[in-house]
């Protein structure tokens, strides 16, 4: 009898599924609304969830009794109460099969590693570190943008505005960052604080960011400063990761370490020991090899080879 796993990872912005055998033979994959609750209701994203299981198994001839195990990877689901609303549906949904719902953070650390012990760094609009021991998620930072997110988007953008406001008042030499934000303010500053208090102002103030590491890429130093300041807070978090993980490895994740210059300065901060892992597969198949836990270690292992193999372009994680 073939088994079938499913993995599933699910943020703000859309719901990733995916159906595979448990020698790593992909059956259908498919990709729906949001299922993250931040945004939404609980119930808007239960009843998301649930079309978008409904529809996957449809375009795979199954039904949700010929699954044998499954991981839903939600962004948020990593908090106690948020999993626990989560695993209700899941076990509705699939009465019977052994599966659990839990962060998103950890379908990215299987597709970069596998079970192995060890961390996530997560950097994009916001930014959270979190490591593995012994199939435990424990969490580092992640507390917002309100009360952390240190090393985030909206850390190196919100950085990057305060500049030439603080040029303006003559708390600061003019600089080459400084001109980049006025030219993308297009209004004056008393404008433009005005108009970014009506806004949605965490998206725009990460918006600032690739100012700040243009800006140091040129050689800017206020730009240096204050990228050396951000990332070393990143690299604290990570640290602090890799010391409890008693691990080397850390998985990134987010659009930020696309970045080649943010990479840079982190690195700067880190001791040698620790490598950087680029997941070459999405965080989708990293959910399909936590999905075979249920089934056996060997079987989650033997996915993540598999999976890993998938595409042409697919390998296990590049170091950096």
């Amino acid at each position: 009898m073939t088994l079938y796993v499913l993995g599933l990872d699910g943020g703000g912005t859309k719901t990733d599924v995916l159906i595979c055998t448990v020698d790593g033979q992909v059956t259908g994959q498919f990709t729906g609304s949001a299922s993250s609750i931040s945004g939404q209701s609980i119930e808007h994203a239960l009843e998301n969830l649930g079309v978008i299981l409904q529809k996957t198994l449809r375009s795979c001839g199954l039904s949700s009794h010929q699954i044998a195990g499954y991981y839903a990877g939600i962004s948020g689901a990593g908090l106690p109460q948020n999993q626990q609303m989560f695993q209700q549906f899941f076990d509705e949904f699939f009465p019977g099969v052994p599966g659990r719902a839990g962060s998103d953070a950890a379908n990215a650390l299987a597709a970069g590693i596998g079970l192995r012990d060890g961390c996530i760094a997560i950097a994009g609009t916001g930014s959270c570190v979190q490591y593995r021991t012994n199939g435990i998620m424990k969490r580092i930072g992640g507390w917002g943008y309100l009360l952390g997110d240190e090393g985030s988007g909206y850390d190196l953008g919100k950085r990057a505005i305060t500049v030439p406001l603080q040029t303006e008042d003559g708390r600061m030499q003019p600089c080459r960052l400084s001109a980049l934000c006025r030219e993308q303010m297009q209004l004056s500053l008393e404008h433009f604080t005005a108009w970014l208090y009506r806004q949605d102002a965490k998206q725009v103030i990460s918006g600032y960011a690739p100012l700040l590491m243009r800006a140091a890429a040129e050689n800017d130093p206020v730009a240096v400063q204050h990228m050396q300041e951000a990332t070393a807070e990143m690299a604290h978090a990570i640290k602090t990761a890799a010391k409890a993980a008693q691990s080397p490895w850390v998985v990134l994740g987010g659009s930020l370490w696309k970045n080649h210059l943010y990479r840079f300065f982190v690195r700067q901060h880190l001791p040698d020991h620790i490598s950087f892992v680029i997941p070459q597969t999405a965080p989708v198949y990293g959910a399909a090899v936590l999905a075979g836990q249920a089934v056996s270690e060997k079987a989650s292992q033997d996915l993540f080879e598999a999976l890993c193999k998938h595409s042409d372009t697919a390998q296990e994680g590049i170091l950096c």
